[in-house]
């Protein structure tokens, strides 16, 4: 093996034993959309334990390309990744995690406000049919 071949499996190690780029399942599921056939985000690897987001890193760039040349069944590119692009050229590899927290809270509330407006579709429907019994 030589010695690129060595360090580009050193950095794919790197990137793929990464906690940071470990995607949570409701994400997985919400925004990388797996399972979903072309919708589902090209840039999802997996490692012994996890499903990782390998965007905004050198594998970025091979993806892409077999998407573009070769076809891939997963095409989409929905997110801007866990890892950020300007805190790579910063240096300082943050994880988006933060905003990963808030969009999966954002769609918990979503969830919960959709869940209570059914529940008081279904209280006003079982209203109105009392009140059909009583006036008939």
């Amino acid at each position: 093996m030589s010695i690129k071949a060595i360090e580009l499996n050193k950095k794919l190690s790197t990137i793929l034993s990464d906690k940071k780029r470990a995607i949570k399942e409701r994400t997985l599921k919400n925004v990388c959309r797996i399972g979903e056939g072309k919708d589902t985000c090209r840039y999802i690897m997996r490692n012994q334990e996890d499903y990782v987001c390998v965007k905004n890193s050198i594998i970025q760039l091979t993806i892409d390309e077999t998407v573009e040349k070769q076809g891939m069944v997963a095409k989409g590119n929905n997110c801007p990744g866990l890892i950020n692009q300007e805190e790579l050229v910063n240096g300082k590899e943050k994880s988006n995690q933060e905003e990963s927290n808030q969009e999966e809270e954002n769609y918990q509330e979503e969830e919960n406000y959709q869940e209570k407006s059914i529940q008081k579709e279904n209280r006003q429907e079982e209203v109105g049919k009392k009140s059909d019994k009583e006036e008939g």
